[in-house]
């Protein structure tokens, strides 16, 4: 199975090859067009044709169902928290970007 690892386009923190979990069946490979959310910098990215991640563009955000922007909104927000409670806890070195996500929040 190809795995998908790479770097995020924004942050160039490095992704482990997720694959996604569709319709409650784990383990499905991301298509093209498929999105996610970097769990570093909250960026919202997208698979190109060549199952590369990229940025999605101001645009691309728009032209997504109501439901699809909705969630990956609530994903930035649960890793926003996360990300600030663990802060708390003094884990910083792990998250790099906590700083800069929390001031978007």
């Amino acid at each position: 199975m190809k795995t998908f690892a790479g770097k995020c386009p924004r942050c160039a923190a490095p992704l482990n090859g997720e694959l996604l979990t569709v319709a409650g069946v784990p383990n499905v490979p991301p298509r093209a067009g498929d999105v996610s959310v970097c769990l570093y910098c909250t960026a919202f990215l997208t698979f190109d044709n060549a199952l590369e991640r990229r940025e999605l563009t101001t645009s691309d955000f728009i032209g997504l169902d109501a439901e699809t922007r909705a969630e990956l909104i609530q994903a930035r927000v649960r890793i926003l928290l996360y990300a600030a409670q663990f802060a708390q806890w003094g884990r910083r070195a792990h998250m790099p970007n906590v700083d800069k996500n929390l001031a978007h929040v």
